[in-house]
């Protein structure tokens, strides 16, 4: 997904933000970091917040953001450590 929206004209970098009881860990990413501020699309799950989704360069449209964060949600409760395996970006 974030490799998806990475290849977006104008996007330069796309990542989830796993919210952790210490603080945040970024798992999936993709693109180039320009170190921009990036715009933050919170992810929720049953109205926690467990996510974040994070888009340097162009901002998504916020509705598109919001639909994006609602169909990660579940799968941002599978815990950010992948045992040494890759994240699958697309």
């Amino acid at each position: 997904m974030v490799g998806r929206i990475a290849r977006e004209p104008d996007v330069a970098h796309v990542a989830i933000e796993f919210v952790e009881p210490d603080g945040t860990i970024v798992g999936p990413s993709a693109g180039e970091l320009t170190g921009q501020t990036p715009s933050s699309t919170p992810i929720a799950f049953q109205r926690d917040e467990v996510a974040h989704l994070l888009v340097e360069g162009r901002p998504l449209d916020p509705a598109l953001a919001a639909e994006i964060a609602r169909l990660v949600a579940p799968y941002c409760l599978v815990g950010w450590d992948t045992g040494g395996e890759d994240w699958d970006v697309d």
